[in-house]
């Protein structure tokens, strides 16, 4: 393989292991660092890329190449999508909205980060490979996620006390990743890709992926998150559309749906994580109103939230549960339109439809859940989402 390419999938195996690299900041894990690593991976594949052996870039339309250009098969045109430059947008923004709350300059790096992400999946294309790759990087985080479950948090659950020991004894894993929200969007964003693998993928191989499948399933059902689930189901018609397929992996998910619903009992009560959030986030918008056109500024919400804008029957949050409704508490109406221009790229020319539902699983996940909170989540959606955009140049090798 090429630099470019092993530096491409590097990135990609690195955000596929969520925290796995990550550091233990005021005693809770934070994934920041292998997001760095990610970047710098990608950066590296986007400079390799751009030395590659020159091709000559064919014109459909026309009888003869054109003029031969540095750009490797595999490689597409090197301008920047739309969808990246308005995350690089939302990262000047949040620069300079930096106000009295926060001096944490994390979220301005995360935004450049995803902005970065999405560009190197539309620039770098290697389909295959990518598939391959993240299936294999799945199947210990799954066998880790088993080991939460059976070991880890029996040990450490009467160690502790409080929300924290409720937490263990859930039994909700989480993998290397934050939350087990977090690690049930990381399934429903490999779902659709391991799918694929399973209808083109031959000899030993497809027995990996239809391990990493039922690993998936039972994953969904040890995180115990709805969100997830419900994203891999709106993933998987947005790959297959409305077909008698289609709906055999919708019944297959709904009946891990009632199996997640079954084992929690406070999914159904009089105050239960549906009605939080539904309350959460029209107590959002009460404050959005409040500073509609330029927002309260990053990192404004964990502070104001519960100060000004709670009510009883809302959820004693940090985070709104809503990837776009934070982004508009905090920066208006200008961070709500660069958000939209960054999620409308799920309805672009599609260059593989398994990204795009990877893609399209990312962008519901955080709607309903805290999920941008991880950085190596939020890269790994938007390069699968970058990766799915149509606009792929046909090249050919010059001899």
């Amino acid at each position: 393989m090429k630099n470019g390419q092993i530096s491409f999938l590097l990135g990609a195996a690195v955000l596929a292991t969520g925290g796995f690299f990550g550091s233990i900041e005021a005693g809770i894990l934070s994934d920041f660092n292998p997001a760095l690593i990610a970047a710098v991976l990608f950066c590296a594949s986007l400079i390799c890329a751009n030395r590659e052996k020159k091709y000559v870039i064919l014109d459909e339309t026309a009888t003869q190449a054109k003029q031969p250009q540095t750009e490797a098969c595999g490689y597409r045109a090197k301008n920047i999508p739309i969808e990246s430059l308005a995350l690089f947008a939302l990262c000047i923004l949040s620069f300079f909205r930096i106000s009295e709350f926060s001096r944490d300059y994390r979220e301005p790096v995360g935004f450049a980060l995803a902005g970065l992400a999405l560009w190197t999946g539309y620039s770098v294309h290697f389909d295959d490979k990518l598939r391959r790759t993240l299936i294999l990087i799945s199947i210990p985080m799954m066998l880790y996620a088993l080991y939460q479950r059976l070991v880890i948090f029996p040990e450490l659950a009467p160690q502790l006390a409080g929300e924290a020991r409720s937490r263990l004894e859930s039994g909700r894993v989480f993998a290397t990743f934050i939350l087990p929200a977090q690690f049930s969007a990381y399934l429903a964003i490999l779902a659709p890709i391991a799918m694929a693998s399973k209808m083109t993928e031959r000899g030993i191989f497809r027995i990996v992926v239809a391990t990493a499948l039922v690993g998936i399933c039972f994953g969904f059902y040890l995180a115990g998150s709805l969100s997830g689930v419900l994203s891999a189901m709106i993933a998987f018609f947005v790959m297959n559309g409305i077909t008698r397929r289609g709906f055999a992996v919708a019944l297959m998910l709904a009946a891990v749906a009632v199996g997640i619903a079954s084992a929690r009992t406070d999914i159904f009560g009089g105050v239960n994580p549906i009605s939080l959030r539904i309350n959460t986030w029209f107590a959002t918008i009460h404050g959005i109103a409040d500073s509609l056109f330029f927002g309260h500024g990053t990192a404004s919400f964990e502070r104001l939230y519960m100060a000004k804008y709670w009510f009883s029957g809302a959820d004693e949050v940090m985070h709104p549960h809503s990837w776009f409704l934070k982004t508009f508490f905090e920066y208006g109406i200008i961070g709500a339109v660069l958000w939209l221009v960054m999620a409308a790229g799920i309805f672009r020319s599609i260059h593989d439809r398994s990204f795009r539902a990877a893609g399209a699983a990312f962008l519901v996940a955080t709607l309903l859940d805290v999920c941008d909170q991880s950085f190596t989540l939020r890269m790994l959606g938007t390069f699968l989402l970058g990766a799915s955009l149509g606009g792929r140049k046909n090249c050919r090798k010059v001899e």
